[in-house]
């Protein structure tokens, strides 16, 4: 028998059973998307077709608190307080930082370990490594929250509210690392302030909102 598929509003196929199975273990369907074949009256969901539970709801959308600014931010410096310690370490072992008070204006001290990290790459992808590893792991967990945003109440979820898996957060960490902060130079974050689920540009990119538990 032979399957059309509606995504996107737009009727697609014909698919063989073989095909639909294989399309929905790779969720290239899913099971609500509607189906017909021939001797068929009308359009059904796929599930009940083969005979697969349907995913239970997520809470809708207008039923969270999204997390604000201020909230967001003050995260953001406690999970740098925390990156920072182990951060510290590795740097202490492979080429102990210069001195803050080497420098005599915040502008010098910055020029310091600007100069300092561009002499040592591998320390700098080590520390980015590491950063990335605690946002994208935590964030997937089932805390949903690096230990800053749980401090504070907060998790992240994806715009349809479920947990984000390793892949999606780490897609959100990359963005925020280059679209948010490095190509922006933090500009990339202001649209919390304005967009109605409080997103961050790189919150829109990787489809996540920050909402309180």
């Amino acid at each position: 028998m032979q399957y059309y598929v509606v995504q996107d509003r737009t009727p697609t196929g014909p698919f063989s059973e073989a095909e639909v199975r294989r399309l929905l273990e790779e969720q290239k369907l899913h099971p609500a998307d509607l189906c017909w074949a021939e001797g068929m009256s009308n359009w059904v969901p796929l599930a009940s077709v083969f005979n697969i539970p349907l995913p239970p709801a997520v809470e809708p959308a207008a039923s969270y608190v999204y997390a604000s600014f201020g909230a967001r931010v003050l995260a953001f410096v406690i999970d740098g307080f925390i990156i920072g310690i182990p951060s510290n370490v590795i740097m202490q072992a492979v080429k102990p930082p210069p001195a803050i008070g080497n420098g005599h204006s915040l502008a010098e001290v910055i020029r310091l370990f600007s100069d300092y990290m561009a002499q040592n790459p591998w320390l700098q992808i080590s520390v980015m490594l590491l950063t990335w590893l605690y946002f994208a792991l935590m964030e997937s967990s089932s805390r949903q929250a690096t230990f800053g945003k749980s401090i504070l109440g907060l998790k992240v979820a994806t715009t349809e509210g479920r947990r984000l898996n390793l892949s999606e957060a780490s897609l959100r960490f990359w963005a925020k690392y280059v679209g948010s902060f490095m190509l922006t130079c933090g500009l990339g974050c202001l649209p919390i302030l304005f967009t109605p689920r409080r997103q961050a540009l790189h919150d829109m990119a990787a489809r996540t909102i920050v909402i309180r538990k």
